[in-house]
């Protein structure tokens, strides 16, 4: 059995291959893009691996475009606590915290305790979440523009900045507005949303 243990940050995924069954390991590293996950699955498919288990570790949403992409590819993900990940590294003795070693523990980890599969979300679920995410920004967006005007209504500011203001609440409460119609139809849409 063979573990890819990523190492994921903003701009790239630091990998250890690692052979469960003579401890070889091979390191690649690639950036964080499409690009990136595509030279990693043909560097994989050039190693003797036979699909390896992916052991990744979430970092905020740095972690889930890579982590889809091998999923999508047909390879087992698991993600990782990251607290439990480091008394794992602290217990056979890792102090060292570089990217390179954070992915030979977690190839390491993955060998050892054999974490569970990740689900990854359906395709219509990921376009939920993308939607419900925009829809928050818009609604932060709305407030933040609505707190302005409350300000503005208590000094003597020029018309034309009230006149930007009530523009881009309109704008704001339309988008938004446009957004849950969106976000309403496709779970109606959708018998597994619904």
């Amino acid at each position: 059995m063979f573990y890819l243990g990523v190492d994921v940050s903003k701009k790239k995924l630091d990998c250890m291959l690692r052979n469960a069954s003579n401890g070889k390991v091979k390191s690649k590293a690639v950036t964080n893009t499409p690009a990136g996950f595509t030279e990693l699955l043909e560097w994989l498919s050039k190693q003797d691996s036979a699909r390896p288990h992916v052991i990744m570790e979430p970092t905020g949403t740095y972690h889930e475009a890579a982590a889809l992409a091998l999923a999508d590819a047909g390879l087992v993900v698991s993600l990782v606590n990251p607290a439990q990940l480091r008394a794992f590294a602290d217990g056979i003795g890792v102090k060292n915290k570089t990217d390179k070693e954070d992915s030979a523990v977690l190839a390491r980890y993955g060998e050892v305790l054999k974490p569970d599969p990740w689900q990854p979300p359906s395709p219509s679920a990921r376009r939920l979440k993308a939607l419900l995410a925009r829809r928050d920004a818009v609604a932060d967006d709305l407030q933040r523009e609505r707190n302005r005007q409350e300000a503005n209504d208590f000094s003597p500011a020029p018309e034309a900045v009230r006149e930007s203001i009530t523009q881009s609440i309109c704008f704001l409460e339309s988008e938004l507005n446009r957004l849950e119609a969106m976000i309403k139809s496709h779970i109606d849409n959708d018998p597994d949303l619904r």
